[in-house]
């Protein structure tokens, strides 16, 4: 089965439909919208083999299941440096936050983000959409498995509650998303006044793309979008977001990235408003 990749337009600047060629990459097109100039992929894709981008395919499935059936997250090999990696994010995140509170991770991987949050005091909840990679974290926390939820957030969003969440991570997720805008939408609505979104994305700013042998972000069927600072901020303020910042740097240098954080409006009219930082 096929799905077309943004019918309407460019996802950005109200859909606008006035594009210019990109690039073609393993028979795949990207466009740039010649307004915002995010870059997306057109066109059609079949929609087992955008998930199995993601997965790994069935046969890479099958096996995680039987690894991770009985498989605790310390057992993992490499579980020292992604809790380095996932500390640092944690840090960085909750650095927006006066204490700890109730924390979303949206497209939380193995689990490895919520580990370190917890590890300072933060009510941890996520959503993976890959089930099996989630084994290890719930062997190792049990009580846990009521609180990650398996799937795409886009279609999990509306069964979180309004202003639930103090803070909220979605690392290498907002650009993997056919409707990011209803995402960040979604992710307001169940942030609590005053509270924060770390993203981070790739990075498609014109000295990454001067590169465009190491420029590694061009993967059709997976990262359908490729934004800048200037149309990922329009995005997130069509969204409603009313502030947002961009970290000098990134977790790690990897594809090109951007670090944005967006906040949500404290309910009183007079406060600055909540904030969106990309990373």
């Amino acid at each position: 089965m096929s799905v077309e990749l943004f019918p309407e337009g460019c996802p950005v600047c109200e859909k606008s439909t006035s594009t210019q060629h990109h690039c073609e990459m393993d028979g795949h097109n990207y466009i740039q919208c010649k307004s915002c100039e995010l870059i997306y992929q057109s066109g059609s894709s079949d929609i087992d083999t955008m998930t199995a981008c993601c997965t790994g395919g069935p046969i890479k499935r099958l096996r995680r299941q039987l690894i991770n059936r009985f498989r605790r997250i310390e057992d993992q090999r490499d579980f020292d440096l992604r809790m380095s990696r996932a500390r640092k994010i944690v840090d960085f995140a909750t650095s927006y936050a006066t204490q700890p509170g109730v924390y979303l991770d949206v497209g939380c991987n193995k689990g490895f983000n919520l580990y370190a949050a917890e590890e300072k005091g933060w009510d941890v909840y996520g959503n993976e959409l890959i089930e099996e990679i989630l084994l290890p974290i719930k062997n190792s926390k049990p009580y846990l498995r009521e609180k990650i939820k398996v799937g795409s957030f886009v279609d999990l969003a509306e069964t979180y509650s309004d202003n639930f969440f103090d803070l909220i991570t979605c690392i290498d997720v907002i650009g993997h998303l056919t409707r990011p805008q209803y995402a960040m939408e979604q992710m307001i609505r169940i942030l609590k006044p005053g509270g924060v979104v770390v993203y981070q994305t790739c990075d498609a700013t014109p000295d990454k793309m001067a590169l465009f042998a190491k420029w590694n972000a061009l993967k059709p069927n997976e990262h359908l979008l490729l934004y800048n600072q200037e149309n990922f901020k329009i995005q997130a303020l069509n969204a409603g977001f009313a502030k947002i910042e961009f970290a000098p740097e990134p977790f790690e240098v990897c594809d090109g990235i951007l670090r944005p954080l967006a906040g949500k409006r404290l309910n009183s009219s007079l406060d600055k408003g909540r904030t969106c930082v990309v990373r």
